[in-house]
C-alpha cells in the first residue's frame, strides 16, 4: 500500500513535471514570438524614423524654395513699381509736351 502511494505520487509528480515542461515550452515559444514581434516593431520604428528624416529634409527644401520664390516675387514687385513710376513720369512728360505744343498752337492762331 505504501508502494502504491509512492508509485502514485511518482506518477503524479512526473505528470506535474511533464505539464511544467509543456508550460515552459509554451513560454519559450511565446518569448520567441515576443522577441520576433519586438524585432519587427523596432525595424518598423527605424523605417518610420527614416521616412520622417526624408520628409523633414523635403520640408526644409520646400521652405527654401518658397523663400527663394518670395524673394523673386519681391524683386519683381520692385521692378514693376519702378516701371510704373517710369511710365507715370513719361506720361507726365508727354502731357507737358502736348500742353506746351497746344499752347504754342493757340498762340500762333491768336496772332
Amino acid at each position: 500500500m505504501v508502494r502504491e502511494a509512492v508509485s502514485t505520487s511518482e506518477i503524479a509528480f512526473q505528470g506535474d513535471i511533464s505539464e511544467l515542461s509543456c508550460d515552459l515550452a509554451l513560454l519559450m515559444m511565446s518569448s520567441e514570438d515576443l522577441n520576433l514581434k519586438q524585432h519587427c516593431e523596432v525595424q518598423e520604428a527605424e523605417e518610420l524614423y527614416q521616412v520622417a528624416a526624408i520628409l523633414e529634409a523635403r520640408a526644409r527644401d520646400l521652405r527654401a524654395r518658397a523663400q527663394e520664390r518670395r524673394s523673386v516675387v519681391t524683386q519683381l514687385d520692385l521692378e514693376v513699381a519702378g516701371t510704373s513710376r517710369q511710365i507715370q513720369t513719361l506720361e507726365e512728360k508727354i502731357r507737358a509736351g502736348w500742353a506746351k505744343h497746344l499752347g504754342l498752337l493757340y498762340r500762333v492762331r491768336s496772332y
